[in-house]
């Protein structure tokens, strides 16, 4: 079953968005700096649907260098003039006014896109998806407020436009992520294409984005590149060569695991000092990761084999040892939690010796 944060509503799936983009020009600014350019925003957001109004709020005397950029693009400049002994030109409150006031006024417009990353924000985002509108924040990801990059539909982080091909260097957390909306899909009995496992990512996290990793590419490729880094046991299907979908491997799938024989394999596949190994590597993983969310993750074990194996330690390949990760599951020496999360079963140490002594 689906967690509370876990649920995921499609409703704006697979139709084309009318998007209201909403610029706070001041705050924006300093999160992106005197390097920034209007297009690109535009560019990505007319890449999700249709723009029917842009406004952006600020003192325009103070930013005077960028209103030909942004009138050239087709935004509406609202003068809000610093008046405030703070410097605080109240753009916050009209922003927020006029955006209400749209969604009242245009409930065809169903997505509103914020450039801010001012927590202030908040109570706005909140009430726009209360009236089933779907958010987009726009700003720096080191200056976003963290409660606005959780609250919203998907946040579009401006570091992505950068000289810097590559924002995100872990790429486990996309791994992780895809993993974890294969289960959800996989619990509920869903079919799902890449487009809707890529919709609901960005609902378990609206901050993910494949070009923070560097790939501007094809989603497609970037899945391919995620299941084959993380070992996961699923291909990409299609049967047009236009709608791909995430299917399991059926040479990895729990029953074939168990029913290891159906390979033409057997124990003594593999030798007694390579066993050891494995069992020591599968040991070692499983307990490195305890109180950790990747405990037992067979991207994680794979990884663990990847490293024995580039120190030359290790000769036996990806495909088989997940043969053998089956195997053990059905002699009890592993339990297997989840399809793709191991164990130590009970016993583990005494199985094992037993097991090593009769090969």
């Amino acid at each position: 079953m689906l967690k509370v944060n876990d649920q995921i509503v499609m409703s704006h799936q697979g139709s084309k968005k009318r998007i209201a983009l909403f610029i706070d020009f001041e705050n924006f600014f300093n999160g992106v700096g005197k390097s920034f350019k209007m297009l690109p925003v535009m560019e990505q957001l007319m890449e999700r649907g249709k723009l029917s109004v842009t406004r952006a709020y600020g003192d325009w005397n103070q930013f005077a260098d960028y209103r030909l950029d942004l009138i050239e693009n087709g935004v509406a400049l609202i003068e809000q003039t610093n008046v405030h002994a703070g410097g605080k030109n109240g753009a916050d409150i009209k922003l927020a006014i006029d955006a209400l006031d749209t969604a009242f006024r245009y409930p065809e417009i169903d997505t509103f896109a914020i450039a801010s990353g001012d927590s202030d924000f908040l109570p706005l985002i909140l009430k726009l998806r209360e009236m089933s509108k779907y958010v987009i924040i726009i700003s720096s990801r080191k200056l976003a407020s963290t409660l606005l990059q959780k609250n919203c539909d998907e946040f579009l982080a401006m570091e992505i436009f950068g000289d810097d091909p590559i924002i995100e260097h872990d790429i486990h957390k996309a791994i992780d992520l895809l993993s974890r909306v294969i289960g959800i899909r996989e619990e509920n009995g869903e079919a799902m294409d890449i487009a809707q496992h890529k919709n609901m990512m960005r609902q378990l996290d609206p901050s993910f984005d494949e070009k923070l990793y560097g790939h501007r590419g094809k989603f497609k490729d970037f899945v391919e590149l995620l299941l084959d880094e993380g070992n996961l046991p699923y291909h990409l299907h299609s049967t047009d060569n236009m709608t791909w979908y995430i299917v399991r491997d059926k040479r990895f799938a729990q029953h074939d695991h168990v029913n290891h024989k159906s390979h033409g394999w057997s124990p003594g596949s593999i030798k007694k000092k390579q066993w050891r190994i494995i069992l020591d590597t599968i040991e070692q993983c499983i307990k490195d990761g305890e109180g950790k969310p990747m405990k037992g993750k067979l991207w994680i074990i794979m990884a663990y084999m990847q490293t024995k194996r580039r120190k030359g330690r290790l000769k036996v390949d990806d495909e088989e040892i997940k043969i053998a990760l089956g195997f053990l599951v059905s002699k009890g020496i592993l339990m297997q939690r989840e399809k793709t999360i191991y164990d130590l079963a009970p016993g583990f140490t005494e199985t094992v010796q037993e097991f090593i002594a009769s090969l």
